[in-house]
């Protein structure tokens, strides 16, 4: 039976790292379900830094705070 699962991201994330994150998760989830690796869905939301927060803050705020201080 199909496994499916959503991995999201802060948008910008390397092509090369949500790859690699992509097989690691459909790696872990074949051997704990006991499911072949073809069974296992793996996709992939990026999510813009302006549509979520941090602490009730927009994460895009804190990125422009962090690039004031320095």
């Amino acid at each position: 039976m199909p496994v499916l699962v959503t991995l999201q991201f802060p948008e910008g994330k390397q092509y090369k790292a949500v790859e690699k994150s992509m097989a690691q998760v459909t790696e872990v989830l074949s051997n704990t379900l006991d499911e072949p690796p073809t069974n296992i869905r793996v996709t992939v939301k990026e999510v813009a830094k302006n549509r979520y927060s941090v602490g009730g803050v927009l994460r895009s705020e804190l990125e422009a705070e962090d690039k004031n201080e320095k």
